[in-house]
């Protein structure tokens, strides 16, 4: 089996510790930058337990966890498949799971609900998956290796569409998520940041900022243009000591000598341990880059 069952009910605090250690399918978009509320950095930031925002639940993402019991009884009572929600992890790919709105009892068919707004409605009438959860449903097939999912649009139970996905229509973006969740999970366990997008930056136009800004460049090419001048009177000391300590108008030039640094990684005893328990808590920096 490719896949592991995980007896765990949704959206229990149990359930939201596990996610925290993996990457859901509702996260996949994320990643994949096609969320619109959401960028790669921001699930980073709340993966490490970085971002103290509580999280958000819009009415509308409300509106779909009461609405879901009555979609799903619907979407049986049309296709007459009995489903039931399931949580599962991948085997192969163990940071990558899926908590599913409805899976069959063979485990081969699996649905995912939306009760959406009109527009997104509206396109699942028309036939089309929005593409922000593309991405959701590529990756439930992967955890339960299964070729295809149902995509189920409930406005109501006379107001409904339902879609098929399969495999082979996403067989480039299987392989892209895969790649991009690999790096993405690698970033998470070694506390490197993803790519930063646009929407990570609050545009500062205020006249306050404006001249804060103006006032560190300034001070910051100075710093270089001294730094520069102090970098050759040193060379020029050191030239004129003759490789002796010497000492006169008000410094004193020493030579000495230290032990190079240790090279960990050549180490064979280490490779087999994992000396991230001996690391420190991580630190909080800022980093500046002149545009």
């Amino acid at each position: 089996m490719s896949y592991e069952i995980i007896d765990l009910e949704q959206r229990s605090d149990e359930w939201h510790r596990f996610r925290k250690k993996h990457i859901g399918a509702s996260e996949a978009p994320i990643i994949m930058k096609e969320s619109p509320w959401k960028t790669p950095r921001d699930l980073w930031m709340e993966k490490l337990d970085l971002c103290q925002k509580p999280a958000y639940k819009s009415k509308a993402m409300q509106r779909g966890v009461d609405m879901e019991e009555e979609a799903r009884q619907k979407y049986m009572q049309m296709t007459g498949i009995h489903v039931c929600p399931l949580v599962a992890r991948s085997c192969e790919y163990p940071f990558m799971i899926a908590s599913y709105d409805g899976v069959s009892d063979d485990k081969r068919k699996i649905v995912e609900i939306k009760c959406p707004g009109e527009k997104d409605h509206n396109k699942a009438k028309n036939s089309e998956i929005p593409k922000k959860y593309i991405y959701q449903l590529v990756q439930q097939m992967l955890v339960l290796d299964v070729d295809s999912v149902d995509y189920f649009s409930y406005r109501d139970p006379n107001d409904v569409a339902l879609l098929h996905l399969t495999r082979d229509e996403v067989k480039s973006e299987i392989k892209k998520l895969i790649r991009e969740e690999k790096k993405f999970w690698e970033c998470c366990e070694n506390l490197e940041e993803p790519e930063l997008l646009p929407q990570d930056f609050t545009e500062k136009n205020d006249a306050e900022w404006q001249v804060a800004a103006a006032e560190y460049i300034y001070i910051k090419s100075k710093l270089k243009e001294m730094e520069e001048l102090e970098a050759a009177a040193r060379s020029h000391l050191i030239s004129l000591s003759n490789g002796h300590n010497c000492e006169g108008g008000g410094i004193r030039l020493t030579k000495y000598f230290r032990k190079g640094m240790i090279d960990y990684s050549s180490i064979p005893e280490l490779k087999s341990i994992n000396l991230d328990k001996y690391r420190k808590d991580s630190v909080q920096s800022w980093r500046f880059v002149e545009l």
